[in-house]
């Protein structure tokens, strides 16, 4: 497994934000398959297509053994702008997506999108000059980020 590599959470502006708006999801990564007591094992994916699947702002997929839920804020406009941007609650202005990376010391959910956009907004690659970088772990309490499971390693 390569070295953590940790990203600059300066880079995490508005301007990025309003451009971006993947964060303004929750992905749900669950095993596929349920043990009951009371019967034989069980295929989520039914149920949960059953559940998420008609609606317009979540989906159900299939990733191997495992089913994902998707649901994106009811906020979050078609063009990925956020409605209420402006008076957006607390936990949303404190999330910073590089933030909870380097805390999981794992690249968020939709690198291949995050990378090139900060690199266009800011001109500089989003990871931090090893001169800047920290060498203890991070012990922040209050770290706004949220496990990703299917986020994409990135060599650059």
């Amino acid at each position: 497994m390569a070295q953590w590599r940790e990203l600059d959470e300066d880079l995490i502006t508005s301007e990025v934000c309003m451009d971006c708006g993947r964060c303004c999801k929750t992905t749900w990564i669950q095993p596929r398959w349920n043990k009951h007591d009371n019967h034989e094992d069980s295929d989520k994916l039914p149920y949960l297509q059953a559940m998420f699947g008609k609606s317009s702002r979540s989906y159900v997929e299939e990733r191997g053994d495992k089913v994902a839920v998707v649901n994106w804020c009811s906020n979050l406009r078609p063009d990925l702008s956020c409605g209420i941007y402006k008076n957006r609650p607390g936990m949303c202005v404190a999330y910073n997506c590089f933030k909870a990376a380097n805390g999981q010391k794992q690249l968020p959910e939709y690198w291949n999108h995050i990378k090139p956009l900060v690199e266009r907004v800011h001109g500089v690659s989003p990871y931090k000059r090893r001169d800047e970088e920290t060498t203890s772990e991070s012990s922040d309490d209050n770290n706004m980020g949220s496990i990703r499971t299917d986020a994409q390693e990135d060599g650059g």
